[in-house]
């Protein structure tokens, strides 16, 4: 049986639905998209989403990911490296005041700008594989495995990820 691929618009209108913009303290329950999509939650007091760019059509993949990925940890452009397809894999994580991000990602660029900014938090950024370059305040952290860069949600930023890149986001 071969799975349907979920289209990004029916799962952003659940998100919207269950989770609407600017409800920090709303549920998540991104698991009531169930057939063709990898987005899954688990029960209990937090709740854990798993989701994969390859679940997505091809064109859509970037407009998902950012869309997801911004309502947990930060909203930011994600543009994949010339020479390396897209791919995204994360499992995120909404505790009451902090969101985490683990992810296995192919070779990206991010930019946050004025017009995302949000909140005014801090972002962690640990590395378990592959080298990034976190660039805010006109100072610029290079962090490879097992390092950790540190960034304020409240202010213009971008990542450079190198292909293969292992890492985790917490919000706080």
């Amino acid at each position: 049986m071969r799975k349907r691929r979920q289209d990004p618009a029916e799962v952003l209108a659940v998100l919207n639905l269950l989770w609407p913009a600017g409800d920090t303290d709303g549920e998540w329950a991104l698991n009531e998209v169930r057939e063709g999509h990898s987005v899954t939650s688990a029960a209990g007091d937090f709740h854990v989403h798993r989701f994969s760019s390859d679940d997505v059509a091809e064109r859509d993949r970037l407009a998902f990911v950012r869309e997801v990925y911004g309502r947990v940890i930060v909203k930011h452009y994600i543009e994949p490296h010339a020479d390396s397809p897209f791919r995204c894999r994360t499992v995120l994580r909404r505790l009451p005041g902090l969101g985490l991000a683990s992810i296995d990602c192919s070779g990206i660029h991010t930019e946050r700008t004025p017009a995302q900014i949000d909140s005014d938090d801090l972002v962690l950024h640990v590395r378990s594989a592959g080298k990034g370059i976190v660039r805010q305040f006109g100072r610029e952290a290079v962090a490879g495995a097992g390092e950790l860069a540190v960034t304020r949600s409240s202010d213009a930023a971008s990542c450079d990820y190198d292909p293969g890149s292992r890492l985790l986001h917490l919000k706080s």
